[in-house]
């Protein structure tokens, strides 16, 4: 090969390499230290994060972690944060579904009046969130084209959370969107993206899991419950579902329980535990889960951390029933959808 053939290959092999581990690659520069390098590389990472997941070419790497049981964290596993909000109550759904609801004392009161939804004035609600919440968004539009008295409006985001609002400000966006929409539910998953260090008011900067880390996002997270609340608005904020890697895993529940304290405090906010929904009878990592004829079926996607259809599906029924269940309304019995998959 003449030298510029030779020189042409290598940069489209390199490329090729950045796209299938650019999921990586951007996870790698999150939790390297703030400044002008680590913006940089996220700066010129965002894209091809952008182009391999439209184009699926972390697929086969995802693939290749998969059979090997390697994680794309290799950082040791955080420390877990003491003083968790009491541990609250589960309920079987009839489905089988086990919800965790908040105990006694922590939840709203019910309205005076329960919410009497018809196809006139549908129940509004507002999904959202990270890529992890992409087909919770897409099954719950699903499900509400097959029931008129509910209306749903969806907004996800690969690559954002609550750690980065110089490069996407979720209160702001989430603002916007209930201004438009005027949801009377808020269904929020987000923080698959946000283990790493947070700016704190004081312009310093905190480490992961760290007691500064803990108390500044869930600042955070309570700052964007109090916005919503304050709109007259339910909160509905839906856990992570227990990952494939445990060291990823560890991380995400640093980020659940400082989520799930703030939920716990303030009435109108309930917090959805999704790990049980995506676990075996042991608790932990299921990719195949029974469905509710019994059926072996695939929940999540390949990489350990997104959802399948069906597994948005299943998370979608969760949060209707523990909407229902909250607000005491018989009128809001899930419909089943029917749908083959």
């Amino acid at each position: 090969m003449r030298p510029r053939q030779l020189l042409l290959v290598i940069v489209i092999a390199l490329g090729l390499a950045a796209l299938m581990d650019a999921r990586s690659l951007e996870r790698s520069a999150q939790t390297s230290p703030f400044g002008l390098r680590r913006s940089v590389e996220l700066t010129v990472l965002r894209p091809l994060v952008t182009v391999s997941d439209h184009l699926a070419l972390d697929r086969p790497r995802m693939a290749l972690d998969a059979l090997l049981h390697r994680s794309d964290d290799g950082g040791p596993a955080p420390p877990e944060p003491a003083s968790l909000p009491p541990p609250q109550q589960v309920r079987v759904a009839s489905s089988g579904l086990r919800l965790r609801l908040p105990a006694t004392g922590e939840a709203s009161p019910p309205p005076a009046a329960p919410r009497v939804r018809t196809a006139a004035d549908p129940l509004r609600l507002w999904v959202g969130g990270d890529s992890v919440a992409g087909f919770l968004c897409y099954e719950m539009e699903a499900i509400a084209e097959h029931d008129p008295a509910l209306a749903v409006r969806t907004h996800f985001q690969i690559s954002t959370g609550l750690s980065r609002p110089d490069y996407y400000d979720w209160p702001a966006h989430l603002a916007q969107d209930t201004a438009t929409g005027n949801p009377e539910v808020v269904v929020l998953l987000v923080g698959a993206n946000d283990d790493q260090p947070l700016e704190t008011p004081g312009g310093g900067v905190a480490d992961f899991a760290t007691p500064e880390w803990v108390t500044e996002y869930g600042r955070r997270a309570g700052a964007l419950m109090d916005q919503v609340r304050r709109e007259g608005r339910t909160v509905v904020w839906v856990g992570l579902p227990v990952m494939r890697a445990h060291d990823f895993g560890a991380r995400m529940d640093v980020i659940d329980n400082a989520a799930r304290r703030q939920a716990a405090r303030r009435p109108g906010v309930l917090f959805l535990d999704s790990r049980p929904l995506f676990s075996d009878a042991g608790g932990a990592y299921a990719a195949y889960l029974p469905d509710d004829s019994g059926a072996l079926t695939l929940m999540r996607a390949p990489d350990g951390v997104h959802l399948s259809p069906q597994g948005g599906t299943r998370l979608a029924e969760a949060v209707l029933r523990l909407i229902r269940d909250h607000s005491a309304d018989p009128a809001l019995a899930l419909p089943r959808t029917g749908r083959a998959r």
